[in-house]
């Protein structure tokens, strides 16, 4: 079961899962200051807190704690509609992990171009050449035994 327990008096929720939602209550009340209650329980599989994790990701607060908001809020209406609102919810957590993986890539893009163009020096291809002549002309004078220092 997917579980979304209150944290009252603060704005926060805990989206999990558990077997037993109300021993987990009991557990998370007694590491808490705050009395707890439970929001809504679905009967979603566990892979359905991953979906709500990923879909909320913008506004976790530490662990599974999560900002109230209109986000969360929806979450929960979607855990009272179990089917559809399974599906509402997967389909949501797929755009936000396409569009946090196309950001991603855009950013590791930016992140190359600016080592790209702060980091490091221009390619000249004339000293490359230089370079690589008096390196080949290094080898060749090592190659007689002759000490060209």
């Amino acid at each position: 079961m997917i579980y979304a327990i209150r944290c009252n008096g603060t704005d926060f929720i805990k989206f999990g899962r558990a077997k037993d939602v109300g021993r987990r209550l009991v557990e998370l009340d007694n590491a808490n200051p705050h009395e707890l209650s439970v929001a809504v329980v679905s009967q979603w599989h566990d892979g359905a807190e991953t979906a709500i994790h990923r879909f909320l990701q913008a506004h976790r607060v530490k662990g599974e704690w999560f900002q109230d908001g209109p986000s969360a809020r929806l979450v929960m209406a979607w855990m009272l509609d179990a089917e559809r609102g399974l599906e509402q919810l997967q389909h949501a957590s797929a755009q936000v992990a396409r569009q946090r993986t196309k950001e991603e890539k855009e950013e590791r893009e930016r992140v190359a171009l600016r080592h790209l163009n702060t980091e490091r020096a221009p390619f000249n291809l004339n000293e490359w050449r230089a370079d690589r002549a008096a390196r080949k002309l290094r080898r060749a004078i090592a190659s007689l035994g002759v000490n060209a220092k």
